[in-house]
């Protein structure tokens, strides 16, 4: 990220959050694991659950990921029904650091 940083960490709350309500930011580019990688990130939530929330902002009617849509991906496949979250209410600019 580029210019200045944005603390997430401000807010340590996090919730769970239904994995329908969550969907990728379908502005930002996002990067696929190879199937391995995938498939060990799956495997990895299926035996400890997710470790780290994501990080969502809150849209009309659904959360929108920020950070995290591998994770989101993989706890899809997994067959999680809620996932954690970390909700923010940022710019896309400042999340990006482009502000």
């Amino acid at each position: 990220m580029k210019g200045k940083s944005i603390n997430i960490e401000n807010d340590n709350s996090v919730i769970e959050i239904s994995i329908d309500m969550v969907k990728p930011n379908d502005g930002h580019r996002e990067e696929f694991l190879d199937d391995d990688e995938l498939n060990e990130l799956v495997d990895s939530i299926k035996e400890y659950g997710l470790l780290h929330p994501l990080v969502v902002q809150e849209k009309e009617g659904y959360y929108e990921i920020k950070f995290g849509a591998r994770s989101w991906r993989a706890a899809r496949i997994a067959g999680l029904k809620v996932v954690p979250c970390r909700v923010v209410d940022y710019s896309d600019e400042e999340l990006d650091g482009t502000e």
